[in-house]
Order: structure tokens, then sequence, then C-alpha cells
């Protein structure tokens, strides 16, 4: 049988251990649509394996090889609610131990004024994004970007914005 358990995401990390071949560990969570999780495996003394994020319906979201120098699945966005697992696949004959976090991924926003003082932002999660705005029109764009510069822009966002961006030659990416 498997090891099993129940972990929280943002929660304490928990261990699990696989004692005798071929047992795997599970460990399940409950999640909601649009949720954002990120994994953490650490302290592992098996050494292969394999971990995976399944949805609720055993469909496998995430998957990763685990060492005994631990893993790191980034941030995953939920599709359903529901009881999600997470799955710890020792390979062949390997057993021992492994450590879990599992991370509630929100992302930290703010302003920011070209030209401006400098602005410090803290993650406080693996996986979590650091997501900052300015007001601006088009002419301010060449000044600030170049060919190589990635702008992230709201699909929605005026003529004015989408015509500095082009101008400037950057690399935009819509979200919606």
């Amino acid at each position: 049988p498997a090891a099993t358990g129940t972990i929280t995401p943002g929660g304490a990390a928990v261990r699990v251990t696989t004692t005798s071949a071929g047992q795997n560990a599970r460990l399940t969570f409950s999640g909601t649509t649009g949720q954002r999780i990120s994994l953490v495996v650490f302290n592992v003394t098996i050494p292969s394996s394999t971990v995976h994020i399944s949805l609720p319906d055993g469909t496998p979201i995430a998957s990763t090889f685990v060492g005994t120098g631990g893993a790191f699945i980034d941030a995953q966005t939920l599709p359903a609610t529901g009881t999600y697992s997470i799955i710890l696949d020792p390979q062949d004959t390997d057993v021992g131990t492994a450590s879990f976090a599992l991370y509630n991924i929100v992302d930290v926003k703010g302003t920011i004024t070209p030209g401006g003082p400098a602005v410090t932002v803290q993650t406080t999660a693996p996986g979590q994004r650091a997501l900052l705005t300015f007001n601006a029109n088009g002419g301010v764009f060449e000044p600030l970007f170049d060919a190589e510069s990635p702008i992230i822009s709201d699909a929605l966002n005026h003529a004015s914005i989408i015509d500095g961006i082009r101008l400037c030659k950057a690399q935009r990416f819509r979200y919606e």
C-alpha cells in the first residue's frame, strides 16, 4: 500500500517515507479553480524517483525527476476545484524519505514610475512573480525599451500603448 497523508498549500512541510520496493507515497490537498501552487521536494534520501501533481480525476498536470538533491515544480494554475494528489514514485527497489513543501502562490503587485525612485518588491514563495505597472504614453517606450525587451501588456490596452510597443520594437506578450 502507498504511504498516504495530506498537505496544505501554504502550510507546514510534510515528510513521507517508503519502506518497501514498489511502494509509492501519495499526499492530497484541496485546490480551487484558478489557484496557483508550486512544490518543493527536499531532504530526499531516495536515490531516484518521479513526483507528479495530479488533477482530481487522476490526470497528471506536472511531473519531474527527483534525486537526493530534491526537485521543484514551478507555479501551476489549478484548472478545477477538488482534491489533488502529489504522488512520489520511487524507481526500482529504491526506498527512503522525502519532504514536501506546497506553496500557495499569490503574485506581488505594485506600481513604479519611469524615471522615479527604485521600487523594492519581496517575493515569499518559489514561483511567485512580482508585477509592476506604470503609466505611460507611446513616446515613453523608445527610450526605455529595445528589441530585446519583453513587455507584458493587457490585450485591451489603448492603441497608443500598442503603437509605442511596436515603435520601440520590443517583444510584446499579451494577457487576457
